[in-house]
């Protein structure tokens, strides 16, 4: 997914389009970058269990770059940032309810990304 693709998932949970939030676009970048790196951590975690290079840092969006695919998980792309995107558009919408409900949505979509396989433990000593 893109960055204008999550900016569309994410305007859908407001029953909007993305023509309908054309008042955010300024601000969606830089929304994204926020929540690419507080999810920069899950990343990592999951591409130590896939056995992955680790990313040194998060993607830096900007708006000529919100076409470019995100190179995250797809689980955290499709779901934890458009829920996390989402909090942040009803925060700015002045609906504390909403966003709080959404952060936890999108906290919560963060954990369910992790799916661990359990391993042997090495005793060191």
């Amino acid at each position: 997914m893109t960055g204008n693709e999550v900016f569309a998932a994410a305007a859908a949970y407001l029953a909007q389009t993305r023509p309908d939030s054309e008042e955010w676009k300024p601000f969606v970048p830089h929304w994204l970058n926020l929540l690419l790196q507080e999810s920069l951590p899950y990343e990592n975690a999951w591409r130590t269990i896939q056995g992955m290079e680790l990313l040194k840092e998060a993607p830096i969006l900007t708006q000529e770059r919100m076409d470019e695919p995100l190179v995250y998980h797809e689980a955290l792309v499709r779901t934890a940032l458009p829920y996390g995107l989402a909090s942040d558009f009803w925060r700015d919408d002045d609906n504390d309810y909403r966003a709080n409900d959404f952060r936890a949505r999108y906290i919560a979509a963060l954990e369910d990304c992790l799916q661990a396989e359990a391993q042997t433990v090495k005793d060191c000593y």
